[in-house]
């Protein structure tokens, strides 16, 4: 079998595997159903998204209790199953691991897709756009993450859409036309709606794109601003709503979860781990153990 063959062989079974491994809670018993996945977080979610199948609203604790500390996107992907079983808590978890690995496996063809541009100038043999996706979807950290009933693959996979179109834009050259800055602060809106700090990752795409115009002397100044103004505007306001509710809930438009994450974050605290998460990205197949992390204090 020659190298190439047996590394399509390694991708595919790592995608059978992963999907398997996936499954394996629909098909093991109502315990491994309701941990096998998913984690305290996660089970938040799904009470907000199970209240709302219910008519109960955006609340837990049997409906008592308004909360804004969820993903707005995935709770409401995942109100689905609850809707569909009529609010049975542990039926509808076999809809939720569905929704989950069937958003798996949609980021495993972003990524396939943004890989296959990504190396275009050095291969076009599709092994290499396919042992990139397959590497990430048997990841064990990707496993958890993606499979917990939080937003982690959802943002995956509307980051990778978003980075695959943006691209495409750029290969084009000239300026935005109109189709494509109403796609992107679609896509920019539902990035922000999938995890709230993804605006952070909007704001670097705009601002790539603004460097690539002024590098390439497409526009001017005011020009590159003015292009961005349209899908800018368009991702606030499919992001308004979900602003407006936190602020009138909570005063502030950041949920209380992530108020509650910073509250005693400092700027720059998290450097000190940097490296170990950035290897752990590029390498999510090979996590290192928590007791080998470096905390705030790197002397610790």
């Amino acid at each position: 079998m020659s190298p190439v063959r047996l590394l399509m062989f390694v991708c595919l079974a790592a995608l059978i595997f992963g999907t398997g491994y996936r499954l394996i809670p629909i098909f093991g018993s109502e315990r491994t159903l309701v941990s096998f996945f998913l984690t305290e977080d996660g089970y938040l979610m799904l009470t907000v998204a199970r209240n709302m199948a219910i008519g109960e609203g955006i609340t837990v604790a049997d409906g008592t209790v308004w909360t804004n500390g969820f993903q707005p996107l995935a709770t409401f992907l995942f109100t689905i199953p609850y809707l569909l079983t009529g609010g049975d808590k542990t039926t509808s978890l076999i809809g939720v691991t569905l929704i989950q690995l069937a958003i798996c496996l949609g980021a495993v063809w972003a990524i396939r897709s943004f890989a296959t541009r990504a190396l275009a100038p050095w291969t076009q043999a599709p092994v290499w756009s396919w042992l990139v996706p397959s590497l990430w979807f048997i990841g064990p950290l990707l496993v958890l993450h993606s499979m917990n009933g939080l937003e982690t693959g959802l943002v995956t996979l509307v980051v990778g859409l978003t980075c695959l179109y943006f691209g495409a834009v750029l290969a084009r050259g000239g300026r935005y036309m109109g189709r494509d800055q109403v796609i992107l602060g679609i896509l920019a809106g539902l990035c922000f709606l999938s995890r709230n700090d993804a605006a952070f990752f909007v704001a670097g795409l705009f601002l790539v794109r603004f460097v690539q115009i002024q590098i390439s002397r497409q526009a001017s100044f005011t020009g590159a601003v003015t292009e961005a103004i349209p899908p800018g505007f368009l991702s606030l306001v499919i992001g308004a709503p979900w602003m407006i509710y936190n602020y009138r809930l909570t005063g502030s438009i950041i949920p209380i979860s992530g108020q509650s994450q910073s509250f005693h974050a400092d700027f720059g605290s998290n450097l000190a781990v940097s490296p170990v998460k950035l290897m752990e990205t590029m390498f999510p197949m090979i996590p290192v153990p928590d007791d080998h992390e470096f905390t705030n204090d790197p002397w610790k």
